[in-house]
């Protein structure tokens, strides 16, 4: 029995990792020109921030506009009680006003699963637009090494996924949007997907996809062996 119970709170522990992921929110009514939220978190809301110690000690976030340089932003760990809950995410004030892409990148480091260390990487981000034109600009996010990059494309919304400015083919792009939209579609050999027709055309959409290589290394002292990226994107088509 103790066993057992052993088991299943190390599943446990390891479940609450897996399922966590970098979101990039966005409240334009907070600040003079909006504010950043960064969670770590199952979803794009706020929730214990367990797990977010290695972003605020080495995570960086970027602003860029459609004509401008990505600039750095600093970040500040924030933490509130609501209702006896813990909540904690990273906070950071945006210097321009949207359209906008803000950014996130971190290396959380080796986690354990099982008998497998893995060397996690995690990147975030949040466009907003309110042109096909806009979003064409904001569209990559060169100073990441993994971004999933969305364009319109005769009024048809569609995101590449590449890693290192190279096209991923055959990655897996798990897509949710308005109305219960809620479909996982396989990147094309110019790591392209293109959502369907019955995808409604305005709204709300989060994308979700990763990469993995077999390599082994050493971080912080920690040996692994394979090397895994996982990458967000949330957009609002207007």
């Amino acid at each position: 029995m103790r066993a057992l119970l052993v088991l299943c709170l190390v599943l446990f522990h390891v479940q609450s990792v897996l399922a966590h992921y970098v979101w990039v929110t966005v409240d334009d009514k907070e600040g003079d020109k909006g504010t950043a939220n960064i969670y770590f978190e199952g979803s794009a809301s706020p929730g214990k921030g367990e797990h977010l110690d290695p972003f605020v000690k080495r995570g960086k976030i970027w602003i860029r506009t459609p004509d401008g340089e990505a600039k750095n932003l600093k970040a500040i760990d924030f933490k509130r009680k609501v209702k006896d809950r813990e909540q904690r995410w990273l906070k950071a004030t945006l210097p321009d006003s949207g359209p906008r892409s803000v950014d996130m990148y971190g290396k959380w480091g080796v986690y354990a699963y099982g008998k497998t260390n893995v060397l996690l990487h995690y990147y975030g981000r949040a466009i907003q637009f309110g042109t096909n034109d806009e979003l064409a600009k904001l569209s990559r996010a060169k100073h990441m090494n993994f971004e999933i990059a969305p364009t319109v494309v005769d009024g048809t919304l569609q995101v590449q996924v590449l890693f290192k400015g190279e096209p991923k083919a055959k990655a897996s792009v798990r897509i949710r949007g308005p109305k219960g939209f809620n479909k996982t579609l396989t990147t094309s050999e110019d790591g392209i997907v293109t959502l369907p027709k019955d995808a409604t055309a305005k709204g709300k959409y989060s994308f979700y996809s990763k990469t993995e290589f077999k390599t082994e290394g050493k971080d912080d002292g920690k040996d692994y062996s394979i090397i895994r990226h996982h990458a967000t994107l949330l957009l609002t088509i207007p």
